[in-house]
């Protein structure tokens, strides 16, 4: 089933949450996912509140957007685990944009501890604005522990620490993918491999007034 905890479908639906928990809920579908909350070509805002200790299958320990939009504004996603990729959040040919935002501890077993964009549709976009990324995990060696970029990120005003990854613990930029950092700060993150901070697989990636400090890769 897609959507343990919430399903939103087609351009006329919408969801949103202004506090409360979405929480330890599971999603056993195999191709799809969204432990909490999976959105297709609907629209989703979580407006306060949390997402936590959620589990996915497949992509999207947290929330799943395919198609659709999601806005994530003074709201913390933490604890959640995905089986594939996206431990917090998946975004597969959507907008996604996260403000004022925490995500933290969650963990894939595949790319994108924290987020992954774009792996499956270079058309998704990703904004991250004044919020943290923190001690997300992406396991077995895979990339963007932080992050996995597809598509097209950008990231402001933001801080992504104490990921873990196999490649780009902080930020996975893969080929052919866009990703603008400004004012951000990459810090502490660790890989098992190359690009402790910043890993940019031959494609664009530009930062202006970014710290990347104390990271390491082997």
């Amino acid at each position: 089933s897609y959507g343990g905890g919430v399903y939103v479908r087609e351009t006329a639906g919408w969801f949103t949450q202004t506090a409360g928990i979405i929480a330890t809920n599971q999603s056993t579908a195999t191709d799809f996912g969204g432990g909490g909350l999976y959105v297709f070509n609907g629209n989703a805002a979580l407006l306060g509140g949390s997402v936590m200790t959620n589990t996915a299958v497949f992509n999207g320990g947290g929330v799943e957007v395919r198609f659709g939009t999601l806005l994530v504004d003074g709201a913390t996603i933490a604890g959640n685990e995905a089986g594939g990729m996206g431990g917090a959040i998946y975004n597969s040919g959507g907008t996604l944009t996260v403000e004022n935002g925490l995500i933290g501890g969650n963990t894939a077993q595949s790319h994108g501890g924290g987020i992954a964009t774009g792996f499956d549709s270079s058309a998704s976009n990703t904004l991250i604005e004044n919020s943290s990324l923190y001690g997300n995990t992406a396991n077995n060696g895979e990339n963007g522990g932080g992050i996995y970029n597809g598509g097209n990120l950008t990231v402001t005003n933001s801080t992504i620490s104490f990921g873990t990854a196999g490649n780009g613990a902080g930020i996975y930029n893969a080929s052919g993918a866009t990703g603008t950092l400004t004012n951000a700060t990459i810090a502490g993150n660790i890989s098992a491999n190359n690009g402790g901070g910043l890993n940019n697989q031959g494609s664009t990636l530009t930062i202006a007034n970014t710290i990347v400090a104390e990271n390491s890769g082997l």
